[in-house]
């Protein structure tokens, strides 16, 4: 399980890869990490997109370990708690973290699973639908959950300084760093290394379409505020 006040605690912000490449190998990932994991704390994927199978997903799940990264699914789920505790099975024995968004209710993030979670609180895209008042739902599910002891819940992902400034016992995480564009064609809309930085970054194409990504990978390190972490 990931640990908060391990993450919390390092010097430098951390910087989680998000590897969404179609059709990538598992030899062509391993060789990226093999080359940059020192400075990465975590993997994020998409399963439907690498499309490996049962074994690279195994060899993958063991790499992250050995590697000393933790191996996040970007699945987003959202349904009904029932439904929910019968697809997250599937990942339990190859993924350490999934992404919730809990439109659904916060019954979706009572499920029992040896997995962490991380929750979807904001999107980095243009003309997404999690206004102020939906995010702060959100995080009133999260607040209540961690009263109540829910230890999977070990981040919150966000983007603006209302919520990276959070005082929960969580680790907040901000995607869509890129300090070469500002967007792509399908509304994703990129954030550079200025203002309030969270405890955690996603970079991706940033990093994966450079021709360099061991000497790309050392823009991305940045210090960052030390935090108290509250205690419920």
């Amino acid at each position: 399980m990931i640990d908060i006040d391990t993450i919390k605690n390092k010097n430098t912000v951390g910087i989680i890869l998000a590897y969404d490449i179609e059709g990538g190998t598992l030899n062509n990932l391993l060789a990226l990490l093999d080359e940059i994991h020192a400075d990465l704390v975590g993997l994020k994927v998409h399963s439907e997109i690498l499309n490996f199978s049962e074994g690279e997903n195994e060899l993958l799940y063991d790499m992250c370990h050995a590697y000393g990264i933790f191996l996040w699914e970007d699945r987003k789920f959202n349904d009904i708690g029932s439904t929910f505790q019968k697809q997250v099975q599937r990942y339990e024995k190859i993924r350490d973290v999934i992404s919730v968004s809990p439109m659904s209710g916060s019954d979706i993030l009572k499920i029992d699973t040896s997995l962490d979670i991380f929750v979807l609180v904001q999107m980095s895209s243009k003309g997404n639908l999690f206004t102020r008042e939906v995010s702060k739902s959100i995080m009133d599910m999260v607040t209540f959950e961690k009263l109540e002891g829910n230890e999977n819940i070990k981040g919150i992902i966000c983007q603006n300084q209302e919520f990276i400034n959070t005082d929960l016992p969580v680790l907040t995480i901000k995607p869509g760093i890129n300090l070469s564009a500002t967007g792509d064609s399908l509304g994703q809309c990129y954030s550079n290394l200025s203002g309030d930085l969270p405890d955690m970054i996603v970079v991706g194409r940033g990093i994966t379409l450079s021709q360099n990504p061991a000497e790309e990978i050392q823009k991305y390190k940045v210090e960052r505020k030390s935090q108290k972490i509250a205690k419920f």
